[in-house]
């Protein structure tokens, strides 16, 4: 909570204090003069409004609509101040109420026509990003991981796995290098699954111990026990709580896998098995080099985050929840899947997901693209959106911003990218 700061005009004195959350509350005190204005605007609107008998509308003397209708006028003047003064403190504090937010909130109103008056109002005001020096963003260009030998032979595996021949194994265990389909299940929930009819090799250095282990020698419709265990490949500060689970063996397979030769090279569209190896090698950059833009732009909103920190509205939140959730209700309403697993995709996606951290970077990028004065063209965008998108779209004005800061903050990690880098 901030101290007070004191704002003054010809009309208005206002006390503006900021609490947590972008909450502002304002000590209005209003001019009796201002009060005189919003008293004889009311008038002049019922005067508009009324009828009686003996005089055309809008002609009654004064003193007779006054008398008549006194309570009306009242009733539109306090509308009036209320309204007024607000919008007059507002922009002499420079703070607005928040769109879609709860209304204003009159906690005091002490409304005079020949004194001071006093109204306090509260609301959520628009969340801004602090400014920021970008000159002393301190974080290291990420570059991507070398694509070798063995990454290219590894994806090779994968195709010859697409093109084998497959046999079910029902007379015996599990043995090492025999390909076997899991349900992942939770203990206590029935209903959660970390992943279902998921092919892994069955091998001890190509699948976590806590899950090779107690599989050994295991027949298929057979199940055990484990607790899952901290992966190396999780990041240091990520957290992560063991998980009791039961794990189902749903098949155990052998495969045939065809000779790595040119024959197998021209199912895949290529003359030769070095033509594979080639276009093998170029995707895997290209994903090499999205991993690092996305690792750079994680790097980049953490540490703006924790150099700017700034607060958010609860609504704010609240309302980016609500939208999100409801996209992913909506999309798991079009999947195959059983109502339980809908249910349990739903929870864990609300467990997750962080809608103060994705508020947060759009507005902290939107402000990085305007110390970098990045500008895009309403043409640009619009080539953005594919014609099928745009004719679905039940929204396209929502299709057209939302693509709009999607390609912003695109362009923003771009540009900072090639800023640390040229450091």
């Amino acid at each position: 909570m901030s101290e007070a700061q004191k704002f003054q005009d010809s009309n208005i004195v206002v006390e503006l204090q900021k609490l947590p959350n972008c909450k502002i509350k304002m000590n209005i005190s209003i001019s009796p003069e201002m009060s005189k204005e919003a008293y004889d605007k009311a008038f002049k609107e019922v005067k508009k409004l009324v009828s009686i008998p003996g005089f055309r509308k809008g002609k009654a003397p004064e003193q007779v609509i006054r008398s008549s209708f006194g309570d009306r006028i009242e009733k539109h003047w306090q509308q009036n101040l209320h309204q007024d003064s607000l919008e007059a403190a507002c922009k002499l504090v420079g703070q607005y109420p928040l769109k879609n937010a709860p209304p204003v909130e009159i906690s005091i109103s002490d409304l005079k026509r020949d004194e001071p008056s006093t109204i306090v109002a509260e609301f959520e005001s628009t969340p801004k990003a602090p400014e920021i020096d970008i000159d002393n963003i301190s974080i290291s260009a990420v570059e991507p991981n070398a694509v070798t030998d063995s990454d290219i032979d590894a994806r090779l595996e994968e195709f010859r796995r697409l093109y084998a021949s497959w046999t079910n194994i029902s007379d015996r265990g599990l043995h090492e290098g025999d390909y076997v389909e899991l349900d992942i299940g939770d203990e206590k929930d029935a209903t959660l699954f970390y992943c279902e009819n998921q092919t892994f090799i069955y091998a001890k250095d190509k699948m976590p111990s806590w899950i090779y282990n107690p599989l050994q020698g295991k027949k298929t419709a057979e199940n055990v026990t484990a607790t899952s265990e901290r992966s190396d490949e999780l990041e240091a500060d990520a957290e992560f709580t063991p998980t009791p689970c039961i794990i189902t063996v749903k098949k155990i397979m052998e495969i045939d896998p065809p000779a790595l030769d040119d024959d197998f090279a021209k199912k895949l569209g290529e003359t030769s098995l070095e033509g594979v190896r080639n276009r093998i090698r170029e995707m895997l950059k290209s994903t090499a080099t999205k991993d690092a833009r996305n690792q750079f732009e994680k790097n980049l909103l953490d540490f703006l985050i924790a150099s700017y920190p700034f607060d958010l509205p609860r609504s704010y939140i609240e309302n980016q929840q609500k939208v999100a959730f409801g996209v992913e209700k909506n999309r798991l309403q079009n999947a195959d899947l059983s109502a339980e697993q809908r249910q349990a995709h739903y929870n864990y996606f609300v467990s997750v997901y962080d809608a103060e951290r994705i508020l947060k970077r759009d507005l902290l990028l939107s402000k990085i693209a305007l110390i970098l004065n990045i500008q895009l063209s309403p043409n640009d965008v619009v080539k953005m959106i594919s014609s099928e998108d745009f004719d679905e779209a039940d929204n396209k004005q929502a299709l057209f911003e939302n693509t709009y800061r999607m390609a912003l903050h695109e362009t923003v990690i771009e540009k900072m990218e090639e800023k640390i880098k040229s450091r």
